[in-house]
């Protein structure tokens, strides 16, 4: 699968990993906090979804794992961009 990781917390990078690991591609990770252009395992980081819009053909799915007080909205630009999603939360 081609993924979007839309938050690069503890969680977002066990999720990277652990799809990598599965032979799953991570397309884009989203995290405006996250300060490289790439993860270690070389994923590339974006600031803002609307980086989404360029491959938003090539993605099967987006995992969205950031906090409630921003998960509305990002979850309105995915609906919007009919972009498949996954939500997760912790605590």
């Amino acid at each position: 699968m081609n993924i979007a990781l839309i938050g690069f917390g503890k969680m977002g990078k066990l999720l990277e990993s652990q799809a990598m690991e599965k032979g799953h591609k991570i397309l884009a990770i989203v995290d405006p906090f996250f300060a490289e252009e790439k993860t270690p395992l070389g994923s590339p980081v974006y600031r803002s979804l609307d980086a989404l819009f360029g491959i938003r053909e090539n993605l099967d799915l987006a995992i969205e794992f950031t906090r409630p007080d921003t998960a509305v909205e990002n979850l309105q630009f995915l609906i919007k961009n009919k972009i498949p999603t996954v939500i997760g939360t912790t605590g």
